[in-house]
């Protein structure tokens, strides 16, 4: 995404990687081969903790301060090919890993949680669980095939916004822009900018006046 977002707008995105959690060998293989993160944490249910352990087997702090955690916690529990199922509060392994992940986000408040799992997956219950931590959550079913990954897999990504975020902060922005990066991209695509000027009122853009020049919206005081 970096690389393209530089390519075709000359605009740099920097993204630091604070760690990555994997209990699979080849998949944590896989992690250090392809993004050599400063920390790999071994089981996701430690993350709730001062301390957990890496892939390594040594004792490291868990990081917290960072503005986006995207997750894909366990997908036995919900699998169609599974004919005991267990939802969130029977705390199988699926429910085990998502309780550490929700663990480090009580802890850490990132801004912003997206989280990844099977089209099964209890979304509403997780919907009410980020809700009582002070999250608003919804969600969206993708297939990769329509995002330049060349396969059908289908999947539900959760997006999870941290309603305290910055709520009496001055940031000192006064303009937002927002580029569709699709080269191709028209009104009616779908991923339409959607505001909330009030706390849980919606406003869709062209309802306010945002302008929209092709592909680019610029809020004015956003």
């Amino acid at each position: 995404i970096c690389r393209a977002l530089h390519k075709q707008h000359g605009l740099s995105l920097n993204v630091e990687h604070a760690f990555s959690c994997e209990i699979e060998p080849f998949k944590q293989a896989y992690i250090e081969r392809n993004f050599a993160p400063p920390l790999l944490f071994r089981d996701i249910r430690e993350l709730d903790r001062d301390e957990a352990t890496t892939a390594y087997g040594a004792s490291r702090t868990v990081p917290g301060g960072v503005d986006i955690l995207i997750a894909g916690t366990s997908c036995v529990d919900y699998s169609a090919l599974n004919n005991q199922q267990k939802d969130l509060d029977q705390k199988g392994e699926s429910g085990q890993t998502f309780w550490g992940m929700l663990g480090w986000v009580r802890r850490h408040r990132p801004p912003i949680v997206i989280q990844e799992n099977v089209c099964g997956a209890p979304r509403e219950q997780m919907k009410t669980y980020y809700a009582k931590e002070g999250y608003s959550a919804t969600f969206l079913r993708v297939d990769t095939k329509q995002h330049y990954v060349p396969h059908t897999r289908t999947r539900v990504y959760l997006l999870a916004i941290d309603n305290n975020a910055e709520r009496d902060v001055d940031n000192g922005r006064r303009l937002t822009c927002i580029l569709y990066a699709n080269p191709s991209w028209q009104p009616g695509d779908g991923g339409e900018l959607r505001l909330y000027p009030q706390e849980r009122v919606a406003v869709d853009v062209g309802a306010i006046g945002v302008v929209v020049v092709g592909r680019r919206v610029v809020v004015a005081g956003a």
